[in-house]
């Protein structure tokens, strides 16, 4: 036994939430992350009696059985049931593989975990169907006969022996006789059918097996806890960014924005310029001004740019600052960076209105929102905001030149998204003199230039 280095996301929410503490068997592991997750998400019934938490409670149940099983893979690469090295969990599309490695053959090899709270719950053919479809498709899984077959002709292509078409195709293709370098890790006890009827020769490693396989081992339970502790990632400390000169320019003028009577303004950053930043102090500033309970938006036009920004705005919080992040966006679930004395917590992306929902109603007892959404999500935002009967105190545009494209002038409608102010960021202002009120220049829909810096300026500020 030894301790290994697990690089799964889940390992430092583990160890924060101190989840395999008391951990010494197989079926204690099984058992407390059944407990833990309905601990974190537990029953929650909408109007149709749907459990609103079910996703979420199975991605924890998921993500923690995967990292033991990143553990359990390191631990007994050699053991022949598994013989799986070079292991690391999938960080790509998730379709049905959750780790890669090199099986003993030298070939590529694929893992699936299941985890199901039920042991006598067999795995079925759709269970383990797009696993065997994404080994084949997108990880390079071969048969060891067809590897032997492909060594075979090598060799009597290097000897210059004469090779026909029926030579080639005499096994038959795809092979799928032995598909050996597939492997299942399941809680279950079985599977409904031979694996052969699905990928013949996979291997499936099961609850009886794993069991067996760590039973009496008490070394490898404190190396597992071990594991955990040293690879979770340590808290790190908050560093005060200080405002350059022409950030601070900008923020005094947003300042003065926020007690007029205007609805709506424009800054013009050029990139480079630090506006994700700014767009962060104006939410602080306009938060101490108007107290907690409040709701506030960040938009920009791509998926990888709200979660940019949100990282970014994560990163730079202040230690006293008093707000929680949701993403409105599809993408994967991950963990937020997390700092020394600050309560911890996931980042998992949605669109469904019943979670919006849950947000804004989060400001009831204080809190403060911000919801970092995307162009094509923010009505969404707009319609739960009407049925709560609530408004946003402000609402960020970055990127905002995308708002005077058609189909996201329905965004700018207050009817639509209601909100106390709108704040205007971009590096390319675009303005339209057709007469028809679609650029920036539209002074009713995007309000006036409060700020503008050039590129020279900026450069010559040491920017």
């Amino acid at each position: 036994m030894s301790i290994q280095n697990l690089v799964h996301p889940f390992v430092t929410k583990a160890q924060l939430l101190g989840l395999f503490n008391s951990v010494s068997s197989f079926k204690a592991l099984v058992d407390t992350i059944n407990k833990k997750a309905l601990e974190q998400y537990p029953l929650s019934k909408d109007e149709e009696n749907n459990d609103d938490n079910g996703g979420d409670r199975n991605t924890f149940k998921g993500d923690a059985f995967e990292m033991f099983g990143e553990y359990l893979i390191k631990q007994f690469d050699t053991d022949e049931r598994i013989s799986i090295y070079d292991y690391c969990p999938n960080d790509g599309k998730d379709m049905g593989v959750d780790g890669l490695g090199i099986g003993d053959d030298g070939n590529p090899a694929v893992v699936q975990f299941k985890f199901r709270a039920n042991m006598n719950e067999p795995l079925t053919y759709r269970d383990l169907a797009t696993f065997g479809n994404d080994s084949l498709a997108n990880h390079g899984i071969i048969s060891r006969s067809e590897a032997r077959r492909e060594n075979e002709l090598m060799e009597r292509l290097i000897s210059k022996e004469k090779i026909t078409e029926d030579d080639a195709k005499e096994e038959g293709y795809p092979f799928k006789d032995s598909m050996h370098n597939m492997l299942v890790i399941a809680t279950t006890l079985e599977v409904y059918y031979t694996m052969g009827e699905v990928n013949r020769g996979s291997r499936f490693l099961g609850y009886n097996h794993i069991r067996k396989l760590t039973q009496g081992k008490p070394q490898f339970w404190r190396d597992f806890k071990e594991s955990i502790k040293t690879s979770a990632k340590r808290p790190g400390k908050r560093v005060c960014r200080t405002l350059k000169q022409h950030q601070v320019d900008a923020v005094d003028k947003i300042k003065q924005f926020f007690v007029s009577d205007f609805d709506r303004a424009q800054i013009i950053v050029p990139t480079g310029g630090g506006k994700t930043t700014i767009e962060h102090e104006a939410i602080d500033e306009l938060i101490r001004m108007r107290g907690n309970g409040g709701v506030y938006v960040v938009v920009a036009p791509r998926i990888a740019l709200v979660q940019q920004i949100l990282r970014e705005f994560w990163s730079i919080k202040k230690s006293d600052a008093s707000w929680e992040p949701i993403c409105i966006c599809s993408g994967r679930h991950e963990v937020k960076e997390f700092y020394e004395g600050e309560e911890y917590g996931d980042l998992k992306p949605t669109t469904a209105l019943s979670e919006i929902k849950k947000a804004v109603e989060k400001t009831n007892d204080g809190t403060n929102v911000i919801l970092f959404v995307t162009n094509h999500s923010v009505l969404k935002i707009g319609k739960v905001l009407k049925e709560l009967k609530r408004e946003a105190e402000l609402i960020v545009g970055d990127e905002a030149h995308n708002f005077t494209a058609d189909n996201f002038q329905k965004a700018l409608d207050v009817l639509k998204l209601p909100t106390r102010k709108w704040l205007f960021f971009t590096a390319t202002r675009k303005v339209d003199h057709s007469g028809k009120g679609k650029g920036m220049n539209n002074v009713n829909r995007f309000g006036h230039v409060i700020y503008q810096i050039s590129p020279a300026k900026l450069i010559q500020s040491g920017m």
